[in-house]
């Protein structure tokens, strides 16, 4: 007995310095209390970032569709027009607007000349015949599709031409929504914006892309590029004092 109790003494140190230390050095050291409610923190601003951009992804596109259906029911009253142009325009437009303009500003060259070149890419298009080219060239902000049987689209035109020239639009369906766009000039030439008169309202209007001035008799006009005259994209012709505003895109 006297001569085993050093040999288990032995073992027993052996297995201690050799598994059991390293096993406890090795091991993961112990979170403090503090150290927890910081992990819990984070998981839970993770938690909520995440919630909050899949309710946003939701809203832009309730946002989208309740507009849509608004614009359908406004019909030809201006008042009604105004109010679902602003509706809910505080939502972040769509991330692929964003793209969209991104893409276009790293192409090669873009300016104003661009943007006649862009318009009159769809020049001859009719509302109806074309309709569902129209409304997937339109297609490119907030708005979502503009329907051109439906909804006046000749901002909804001119804001989709902005976006595939490089430029920002108004994100409006709005005409006159332009009068506070780019800068101001009593000097037009092609490639800016003109705003113009429509009946009688305050509120309602037309835009288009400038393409010169022409004279028929003693009344000079205005050459017009746009989308929704005589329901289709073309070129047509404003007396002069229809303008309300000429706008340059910058």
């Amino acid at each position: 007995m006297k001569i085993l109790k050093p040999i288990a003494f032995a073992v027993m140190t052996y297995f201690a310095s050799s598994v059991v230390i390293p096993e406890i050095s090795n091991a993961a050291p112990q979170q403090t209390s503090v150290q927890k409610k910081k992990v819990q923190k984070k998981k839970v601003v993770k938690k909520k970032k995440k919630q909050t951009r899949q309710v946003a992804s939701v809203n832009q596109q309730n946002n989208v569709d309740n507009r849509a259906i608004c614009f359908t029911l406004a019909a030809d009253s201006a008042a009604a027009y105004f109010s679902c142009d602003r509706m809910n325009r505080t939502i972040t437009a769509f991330v692929s607007d964003k793209k969209t303009v991104k893409e276009n500003k790293n192409a090669s060259s873009f300016g104003k000349n661009n943007i006649i070149k862009e318009a009159s890419k769809l020049q001859g298009l009719h509302a109806r015949k074309d309709r569902v080219a129209l409304k997937t060239y339109m297609n490119v902000d907030r708005n979502g599709p503009v329907d051109p049987v439906k909804i006046p689209w000749c901002a909804g035109f001119a804001n989709a031409v902005l976006r595939r020239a490089g430029y920002e639009g108004t994100e409006s369906l709005m005409a006159r929504s332009f009068l506070h766009y780019g800068e101001h000039t009593s000097k037009p030439t092609e490639g800016d914006i003109v705003v113009l008169k429509r009946g009688r309202s305050s509120r309602t209007g037309h835009v288009g892309f400038f393409n010169g001035y022409e004279w028929k008799g003693s009344q000079l006009y205005v050459k017009v590029l746009g989308g929704n005259q005589s329901k289709e994209v073309n070129v047509a012709y404003f007396p002069t004092n229809l303008v309300i505003s000429y706008r340059r895109p910058v």
